[in-house]
């Protein structure tokens, strides 16, 4: 029985935090990145174009972090059915596109600290210094970065394992021994 109350207490700890919290969490993520985007994106903001892209970007990084954390994590806690039929199945593609947004969340953070470093230390000297003005650009090329360090990421898992059961069968008359290979 003890083995039983750990297991449920366990599976009710899993549930609450991984199924219930951590979609409540997700969805006012959700909520707070897209009113973040739509409040960049207003005329009556006074920030740069260079500055605002690299923003929003981070924002829609964020967001789909949250999408692949939500069926990665709250939807197997919250239905078995999902867990058990479905997950197994998109496990393979979407562990690695998670770890990708993660990695694209933390580059972006750093691309703007970088990119506003240089516009000020360019106001500031005088001096032009080259940098990436585009911030969509940006984006894309912490995407591109982001994919090539998690390229090792995309094989670690596969959907479909087979088990393989492998008998010998011995002929007593003959004294023949076969194989046979059932899947």
């Amino acid at each position: 029985t003890e083995y039983y109350v750990n297991t449920m207490s366990e599976w009710t700890f899993k549930y609450v935090v991984e199924g219930i919290l951590m979609t409540t969490v997700s969805i006012f993520g959700l909520v707070c990145n897209s009113l973040s985007i739509y409040i960049l994106h207003d005329k009556d903001v006074k920030l740069k174009r260079d500055f605002v892209e690299p923003l929003c970007a981070l924002a829609v990084y964020d967001n789909l972090v949250l999408v692949c954390a939500f069926f990665l994590f709250s939807l197997p806690e919250l239905f078995d059915e999902f867990k058990t039929n479905q997950l197994y199945y998109i496990l393979p593609y979407l562990y690695p596109i998670l770890n990708t947004l993660k990695t694209c969340s933390s580059y972006m953070i750093v691309a703007i600290a970088v990119n506003r470093c240089l516009g000020t230390v360019s106001i500031n000297s005088g001096r032009s210094i080259p940098r990436i003005k585009n911030g969509y650009i940006q984006a894309i090329i912490v995407i591109l970065v982001s994919a090539c360090v998690n390229a090792p990421r995309w094989l670690e898992l596969s959907c479909c394992n087979y088990q393989t059961v492998i008998s010998n069968i011995t002929d007593e008359s003959t004294g023949n021994v076969s194989t046979i290979n059932s899947t």
